[in-house]
């Protein structure tokens, strides 16, 4: 069961598939699991490609990550359904990924700090199934990072160096403490973040992985 779930935040589900299946906003995760068993009715020629982001531990308070799906350039936003999801929210997150998928839709998902780490371990590890594109913004996690996804076709980390990062900064401690895992030998790009600071998901995308983003979407 999540943690913390603010449901009233309005890229959490696309506003054109609630109406096209005559929902509200869900406003709990009951409301929620309708909307998605609903969705799984739309015909696939109506869904677009799937952009998921996953927020990291504050992400409910603070909205670090949540920018991200909020300010998506308009050009990007009309070519694709935007979820976004929290944390601990990695079985949720799944429900979609496989929704789309059936559907056979391109999948491009993600996630900043521990939303990052669930999105690669909850989420589309498990899927097993075929991912354009993996974006993790500097992840944290005590569990290990995969050595490779064989169904992700491009993942790009970008994260923070944290032997030249500022020290007295609350982010870039919370990460050290809940190791960052910095560096992936999994992933295909490795890009670090100028800025040094944890806490920018939306600076850190907007650097590392926007073009990226915006390649898959073509």
């Amino acid at each position: 069961m999540p943690f913390l779930v603010n449901y009233s935040v309005t890229c959490r589900n696309p506003g054109r598939l609630l109406a096209m299946c005559g929902m509200r906003p869900p406003a709990c995760g009951r409301e929620e699991a309708g909307f998605l068993r609903a969705l799984a009715s739309v015909p696939p020629s109506e869904l677009k490609a799937l952009f998921l982001v996953m927020g990291g531990f504050m992400d409910g308070l603070k909205g670090y990550a949540r920018q991200i799906a909020e300010s998506l350039p308009e050009d990007m936003a009309a070519r694709c359904d935007v979820f976004y999801r929290e944390h601990d929210e990695g079985r949720r997150a799944l429900d979609i990924i496989r929704l789309y998928a059936e559907r056979g839709r391109p999948l491009i998902l993600a996630g900043h700090s521990w939303g990052a780490s669930s999105l690669v371990l909850d989420a589309a590890a498990p899927a097993r199934v075929p991912v354009a594109l993996l974006v993790t913004l500097d992840p944290v996690d005590w569990r290990d990072p995969p050595d490779c996804l064989p169904h992700v076709a491009r993942w790009v980390n970008v994260y923070v160096d944290y032997d030249a990062a500022p020290w007295a900064n609350r982010g870039n401690m919370a990460a050290r403490i809940g190791r960052a895992w910095e560096a992936l030998p999994g992933a295909d790009v490795n890009r670090v973040y100028s800025a040094g600071r944890h806490s920018r998901a939306l600076d850190m995308f907007g650097e590392g992985a926007m073009d990226e983003v915006r390649r898959a979407l073509e």
